[in-house]
Formats: structure tokens, C-alpha cells, sequence
């Protein structure tokens, strides 16, 4: 009889983490505003306002492959009916990260943009807006950290807020776990 490890069967596959939205920042100054369409809630993003991002932190996952770039991605609309096709806006997505035993970064380790083009006039048409993340500064375990924000983006730009919906990680992974019972690895 042949044994097979569990660990040796499983091939590469992504996964999505949702981050954790420090929503204390945002209920407490009230902005970014929330707003709610039906039974979706999200923010209403106007461009880059003093205390108009939404920040986020997760922990890099532990069964990621440490190779493959993860990735931010965001569901965006249009708030109103009425935005030229054509028209554009855009979020930047800030992020740090460190690991036990290292100095918390005092700035953003990498800034990434995407602008979207709108396609459909229609209000609440919604889009993804996706970051892809320089694999090289994080370890399985340690703490990221995130800020989007919206930004100018280039002429012509949409007339109205932007709202976010839902927000989440993805990830490659092709291991099972770590073995230190902390979580962290090296």
C-alpha cells in the first residue's frame, strides 16, 4: 500500500481574505459617508479628502506560496445615472507591512493606482478595481496594512462620488500551514 501526505496532493490554488476594515477611523470623523443601495452598504468615496479612505489590515496568510503577487480588489460604482461613457476615476491603494522582530515602516512600502473607465451609464454600475502587490516585502504571517483612497484621475473625470462596496485579498496557495504554534515563520 502506497501513503500519499494530504500536503502532497494539494496543487496551487487561490484563495480570497476578506481584510479587516478599521471602521472605528470612519465612524468617528463620519466619512468616508456610508451609504446603503437595497441591502448593500459600502462608502460613498469622493476624491481625497482629509480622512476619506478606507484603512485596512490583514495578516498575510500562512499558506501562501511567498512567490505569487497577491491582490487588493475592490467593487466600485457610479453613484447617479448620467456619467459620461468615457468619463473616469481612480483609487490608490497604499500599503505597509512588517514581521515580529522588525520596526513598524513609518510610509508606505509601495502605491499602486487603477483608473476605470466608464463603460455604463447606469447608476450603481459596478466595477472591480484591482491592485497587484509586490510579493518580494511580505512574509507568511506578518501584518499588512492598507489604505485606499480616491484620487484625480484623468480628464474626463466622472462628475459625482464613487462607492465602494466590498473589499477582499487574493491569494496563491500551495502549502498547508507553518509549524510555529506564534504563527510566524523564520
Amino acid at each position: 500500500m502506497i501513503h500519499v501526505k494530504r500536503e502532497d496532493t494539494i496543487g496551487p490554488y487561490w484563495r480570497s481574505y476578506e481584510p479587516f476594515l478599521d471602521e472605528n477611523s470612519s465612524n468617528l470623523q463620519g466619512k468616508p459617508t456610508l451609504i446603503t443601495r437595497g441591502i448593500f452598504k459600502g462608502y460613498s468615496m469622493p476624491i481625497g479628502g482629509i480622512g476619506e479612505e478606507l484603512n485596512f489590515r490583514i495578516r498575510v496568510p500562512f499558506r501562501w506560496d511567498g512567490v505569487t503577487k497577491p491582490w487588493f480588489v475592490a467593487i466600485s460604482s457610479t453613484l447617479t445615472a448620467g456619467e459620461g461613457i468615457g468619463d473616469k476615476y481612480k483609487f490608490q491603494f497604499e500599503w505597509a507591512s512588517t514581521d515580529v522582530g522588525y520596526t513598524i515602516p513609518d510610509s508606505a512600502i509601495e502605491t499602486l493606482t487603477d483608473e476605470i473607465t466608464v463603460l455604463d451609464s447606469s447608476s450603481f454600475f459596478s466595477t472591480i478595481i484591482a491592485f497587484e502587490v509586490c510579493a518580494d516585502c511580505l512574509v507568511s504571517g506578518q501584518n499588512m496594512q492598507g489604505k485606499l483612497t480616491r484620487i484625480a484621475a484623468s480628464e474626463p473625470q466622472v462628475s459625482n462620488e464613487i462607492a465602494v462596496w466590498h473589499w477582499c485579498t487574493r491569494w496563491k496557495m500551495d502549502r498547508l500551514g507553518t509549524d510555529s504554534i506564534q504563527g510566524y515563520e523564520g
